[in-house]
């Protein structure tokens, strides 16, 4: 299994082991991480533990084939910018615990490489490989 490979079924797992339990149990991830929500913000925290499942599932796909499935990625990125937008007024207040902010800077330096892997050229072995398996 190549670097890449091993790094997207990696990030998938972050993604699913965060996700999963605040989508089936958000009252009992916010108390284990030490905060405090109420009935609307537990809703508001099912959603966004589906939207990592999500992105989990995508990171999934691309661990399979990151050359075809490098596009795909996007969607992980610009649908965590829009999470994070959804959350960044409560970071500025402070009412958001540090093992949560702990965990969200993991997940950032997760999308940095995963926006480094955007940008960089893929080697040239890598495209022809590519094009000999669409063959």
């Amino acid at each position: 299994m190549n670097g890449w490979k091993l790094f997207f079924w990696i990030a998938a797992a972050y993604n699913w082991m965060a996700g999963i339990p605040l989508y089936i149990a958000p009252a009992a991830m916010v108390d284990f991480v030490g905060g405090t929500a109420g009935t609307a913000d537990l809703a508001l925290m099912k959603i966004t533990g589906a939207l990592i499942v999500c992105f989990g599932i995508v990171l999934a796909v691309v661990a399979n084939d990151p050359i075809r499935f490098r596009m795909v990625l996007w969607s992980v990125v610009v649908g965590k910018l829009g999470l994070g937008l959804v959350y960044v007024g409560d970071w500025f207040l402070g009412t958001i615990p540090w093992s949560t902010i702990t965990l969200s800077l993991v997940d950032l330096a997760l999308n940095v490489v995963v926006l480094f892997f955007l940008f960089r050229r893929p080697l040239k072995s890598q495209l022809a490989d590519y094009r000999t398996a669409a063959a």
